[in-house]
């Protein structure tokens, strides 16, 4: 994820165009991704500043999801399941584990297998309520299987609210 701004490090560069050994942090990531997988199969999520992150890894051949706006991690990761699911032409599932604080994306005909997990309970986010139930499915279409609404609040009662719609549009209010 290379979207966010990097407030607190108060620089004028994206934080992961931060220079290491002579490369951004990013091309750093990339490679070590790249060890793993195919180049084919990594996406960075971009928003802050998108134009100067992609250009700076322009020759890495990998894919970039824009969250546009950025509204952080969980936002994040339902504008990558949906954008994942139109490129790779793959039904994908987020869950959302209201007990255990914890979301992962996963292909939904291999839900043994997730493709991302992120436990939000360390920043203080509890995930109030789920009103289509505690997965949302996103088709190859761009298209969501279960309208939702997910009720999030953060420690300092903060609450907000992740819809996701018919057509697949991730919002949040």
């Amino acid at each position: 994820m290379a979207a966010g701004k990097g407030t607190r490090l108060k620089s004028k560069h994206p934080k992961v165009l931060h220079e290491v050994g002579g490369k951004p942090l990013l091309a750093h990531v990339i490679a070590a991704a790249r060890q793993v997988v195919s180049p084919d199969d990594i996406y960075v999520i971009i928003g802050h500043e998108a134009d100067r992150v992609t250009q700076a890894v322009r020759d890495s051949d990998v894919g970039f999801v824009l969250q546009e706006p950025q509204r952080g991690t969980g936002h994040a990761l339902m504008c990558a399941a949906h954008a994942l699911a139109i490129k790779r032409r793959e039904r994908i599932r987020v869950v959302f584990e209201p007990d255990t604080s914890k979301m992962r994306t996963e292909l939904a005909d291999a839900p043994q297998a997730p493709l991302r997990q992120y436990d939000y309970g360390g920043r203080g986010v509890i995930v109030e309520g789920l009103s289509g139930g505690s997965s949302v499915v996103f088709y190859p279409s761009g298209r969501a299987a279960t309208p939702t609404t997910i009720t999030l609040r953060n420690s300092r009662q903060e609450r907000w609210e992740l819809t996701v719609s018919i057509i697949g549009r991730v919002s949040i209010q």
